[in-house]
């Protein structure tokens, strides 16, 4: 399969909010900026949508995984607060960290969806997942 980045990630929000005026750079220690994600990337570092490593880093070039990108999207959203306080999904335990509350937001508005009764948050985001995501979070 091939998997979206995270990088690809941050451009795709970046170009549904219309692509804002970005006056600051991206702070992550390994990301450059003038490059095609730059921008993006400190738009989204900026609106709380994207949080970097303990390192400091981005880690652009990464394979998003499928919990990133649901907790990407939920900032993206506004952050909105789930009326489910239980899982839907036996890897995924109810808790307060940002990722639990945007998989039982993302579960509850049918944006995301699991496999076999697990969400697998760990694993890489594919293309196609990540537009259906995108595509359900829209419509």
């Amino acid at each position: 399969p091939i998997y979206f980045t995270r990088s690809s990630l941050a451009m795709v929000l970046y170009r549904l909010a219309g692509e804002p005026e970005v006056n600051a750079k991206p702070t992550f220690s390994d990301t450059i900026s003038g490059q095609w994600y730059s921008d993006a990337v400190a738009w989204a570092q900026g609106e709380g949508i994207i949080k970097g490593y303990k390192d400091k880093t981005f880690r652009s070039a990464n394979n998003v995984t499928r919990g990133e990108t649901a907790t990407m999207l939920w900032r993206y959203a506004g952050k909105p607060t789930s009326k489910t306080k239980t899982s839907p999904f036996s890897d995924i335990k109810a808790s307060t960290a940002d990722s639990c509350k945007a998989i039982l937001w993302g579960a509850e508005n049918k944006i995301i969806l699991g496999n076999g009764g697990k969400f697998l948050k760990n694993d890489g985001c594919t293309r196609g997942q990540t537009v259906t995501f995108l595509y359900r979070y829209a419509h």
